[in-house]
């Protein structure tokens, strides 16, 4: 400092000593805007490159020290390069600082004035990155109970560099601020009426920010579009769709739609799908019907369980509305379409039809397509029958009544015939098509039994002895079957009683062979499974359930 100040004595003594008006003229050439780039190149002497030398060196020291001991926390909240930027310009201003003190105090030394400029600006923003790190970001986390929102993030980071901005200009370039907004109001109306979409869409930003109707992730449908939400800016609003393509759509749009967010108040969403069925189809049944269709539909919650509700009577049919949850939104399309799949298959079994508008037409040649296509299936039917080990012994008349009173129906695969310990009074004959075949043993565990390929008959022991079925039955592929209830076996007993021996030898048998498979894999044969494998327990199940008078 002494030696600074004895140049300073040096340079300023002879304009002590001079006449006014030489000192005049040298203070006024003072006063004029100058870059000495040859003084700035040279050093008035050793000390002061020792002293810049020295300031270096113990500036990159500091440095290399102190990013050291707070490294953790600096690559914790992302300040290492801004930190990196900072240090730099400290370095090289503060040497630039011990190397020229007279330089770097001139106020008309345009490269000094540069330096200090640059270097307070690279200063504003270092502290606005560490503003933004240490205390913004911290802040908008604790409102907002999470990641804060990018928008807002970007709001207050953008309100607080204009103000930073405002404040640099005014320091280093004097820029009068009240003058400069008050000369700029028609320059600022015409560019809000220039911007006025975009404004208007930044607004609406905000506003949907404070009411936060939807976040990143949630699945939405905004008036026709419906996807994922992926990120929210201050323009729009960016959705992935299905059809895995991004769709940007205005703030402003987003706020006058009607919005939908599948993901609030919880992701399990109820849906539904409307059918007609006819008038003559009990509503009761036909609920019950649509019900099961839509607990075989895979992605269907099973709790809460499907319902189903008669919705109207319109002029050609009963509308009926099958409400049921999912837990995957994006999916409900394609859900809501195996559920209608579904249904018609459930409703094609149980006989019940989907009416067609009325109309009063000319129906003679389609009359006679149906019936020769009901002939056709009850040839089928028929020919089934007389193959299958129950029926073959039957008298020719037995065998077309039961063509002739069954039905034909079909199932998709993935559906089932029926479930283990369900109550059974009938048994399936399959025409085409294979079923799979699942059994719980004792200890929980579910087992494969080989698959059952058509022509052939199940469920034939739950039918004629009343107990439970004892497996799960479901489609493998597209089936096509018949089912026999227990009324038609009733008539046949009752025209016959001496075909239930016929039916006892052949049920135990193949009840015999199922305990041979489930031996196989490991299950465990209980005493009541033994007995009902016994011809004449079978029997006797049969003469209490039907009512039989036989010996």
């Amino acid at each position: 400092m002494i030696h600074l100040l004895n140049i300073l004595a040096e340079t300023t003594g002879p304009m002590t000593q001079s006449a006014p008006a030489a000192a005049a003229a040298a203070d006024q050439a003072a006063k004029t805007w100058h870059a000495p780039w040859e003084k700035w190149l040279t050093f008035y002497s050793t000390q002061f490159a020792l002293t810049a030398l020295g300031t270096f060196a113990a500036l990159v020291l500091s440095y290399w020290i102190l990013t050291r001991i707070f490294k953790k926390s600096l690559v914790q909240h992302h300040l290492q390069r801004s930190t990196a930027l900072g240090a730099i310009a400290a370095i090289f201003y503060f040497t630039l600082l011990a190397a020229h003190p007279l330089l770097m105090v001139d106020p008309y030394d345009m490269i000094a004035v540069t330096i200090h400029k640059t270097f307070a600006a690279i200063l504003c923003l270092v502290a606005i990155r560490y503003l933004d790190r240490l205390l913004i970001v911290p802040i908008l986390m604790r409102i907002s109970g999470g990641p804060p929102s990018r928008f807002i993030h970007q709001i207050v980071i953008a309100v607080i560099s204009l103000f930073v901005i405002a404040g640099y200009c005014s320091w280093a370039f004097g820029i009068e601020l009240g003058s400069l907004l008050a000369g700029s109001a028609v320059i600022s109306i015409v560019i809000g009426l220039a911007l006025q979409e975009t404004l208007g869409n930044f607004f609406s930003g905000m506003v949907l920010q404070a009411s936060v109707p939807f976040q990143p992730g949630d699945w939405i449908q905004v008036g026709d579009v419906e996807g994922r939400v992926i990120e929210m800016t201050w323009r729009a609003v960016t959705l992935i769709t299905n059809s895995n393509n991004y769709v940007l759509i205005p703030n402003g749009t987003v706020a006058k739609e009607r919005i939908v967010n599948y993901h609030s108040p919880t992701v399990a969403t109820s849906v539904g799908v409307a059918v007609g069925l006819d008038y003559n189809i009990p509503p009761n049944d036909a609920k019950r019907v649509l019900v099961q269709a839509a607990k075989d539909t895979p992605g269907v919650n099973v709790n809460p369980e499907p319902s189903a509700a008669l919705a109207s009577f319109d002029d050609s049919a009963i509308t009926y509305k099958v409400f049921f949850w999912i837990n995957e939104p994006q999916k409900h399309g394609g859900i809501e379409q195996a559920v209608r799949v579904n249904i018609w298959y459930r409703l094609n079994q149980a006989g019940f039809g989907i009416p067609f508008p009325i109309r009063t037409v000319e129906l003679t040649d389609s009359e006679k397509k149906q019936a020769a296509l009901r002939a056709e299936s009850r040839a089928a039917r028929l020919a089934v029958i007389r193959k299958a080990p129950l029926f073959s012994d039957l008298i020719p008349e037995l065998q077309e009544k039961l063509a002739n009173e069954t039905r034909d129906f079909a199932l998709a695969a993935g559906q089932t015939f029926y479930r283990q310990d369900d109550p059974g009074d009938s048994l399936f004959i399959l025409q085409s098509g294979s079923v799979a075949v699942t059994v719980r043993t004792e200890d929980g565990i579910e087992t494969d039994l080989p698959t059952l390929e058509a022509p052939t008959i199940f469920g034939e022991i739950s039918a004629v002895t009343g107990q439970a079925r004892g497996g799960t039955y479901r489609a493998k592929t597209d089936v096509r079957a018949f089912e026999i209830d227990r009324d038609h076996l009733q008539d046949l007993f009752t025209h016959d009683p001496n075909l239930a021996t016929h039916f006892s030898h052949i049920v135990a048998e193949r009840q015999r062979g199922r305990e041979e498979l489930l031996k196989k894999v490991g299950a465990k044969r209980t005493p009541e499974q033994h007995a009902h494998s016994e011809p004449h327990n079978v029997l006797d199940r049969m003469k209490r359930l039907f009512a039989l008078r036989i010996r």
